[in-house]
């Protein structure tokens, strides 16, 4: 006897072999692709956010990292000039008032001379204090047109040429006055700038 009345029979609801349900593997499939592109998305979401935080803290280090430098660079220039200013003063006060007393017969015969070609054979005069006459006389031209004489009220390394009506200073004192205040004043800003960055 044969047992198949003991089993259900499947045999009309039954795909045969090879057979399959189109619509429920599209609809799988489309569910597949769904989620593909949805994890592909996501993927991409996340990828970007991580770059632009990436490049936003790459641009914050290097940003700081120029401040950095430029402060560095800034504290550095001011130190090295600190450290200059007491030679910069030590010789407009120490070697300038020798260097320019030792100019100071070649400025007197250079002014003369522009006078001389200026005002032709009028009679020219020249004061000075009476420490410098001794190297003043050497280098002076000898003409009878030129009169030499001393003050005793002149500061040092000031000197007086008279042509007529016209007349010339020659100071020394304050060529040195005005580039000690100069370098006073360049001194003066460097240690601000010491204390305030």
């Amino acid at each position: 006897m044969p047992i198949t009345h003991l089993l259900e029979d499947f045999s009309s609801t039954a795909l045969a072999v090879g057979e399959t349900d189109t619509s429920d593997e599209l609809q799988l499939e489309t569910e597949r692709l769904a989620a593909f592109e949805q994890g592909y998305s996501a993927g991409w979401e996340d990828a970007i956010k991580a770059q632009a935080q990436d490049q936003t803290k790459v641009s914050a280090t290097l940003a700081q990292t120029l401040a950095d430098l430029t402060f560095t660079h800034r504290e550095a220039h001011v130190q090295m000039l600190a450290a200059v200013t007491p030679l910069l003063e030590a010789i407009v006060e120490q070697i300038m008032p020798e260097t320019l007393q030792q100019s100071l017969g070649p400025i007197v015969v250079e002014e003369l001379e522009k006078l001389a070609a200026e005002h032709g054979d009028a009679p020219l005069e020249l004061v000075c204090a009476p420490n410098h006459l001794q190297a003043l006389e050497p280098m002076l031209p000898k003409t009878s047109d030129l009169r030499i004489a001393t003050d005793e009220s002149l500061p040092e390394g000031q000197v007086f040429l008279r042509l007529g009506r016209e007349e010339r200073d020659i100071n020394l004192k304050t060529v040195t006055d005005t580039i000690q205040a100069a370098i006073s004043g360049f001194a003066h800003q460097i240690q601000k700038e010491q204390k305030h960055g």
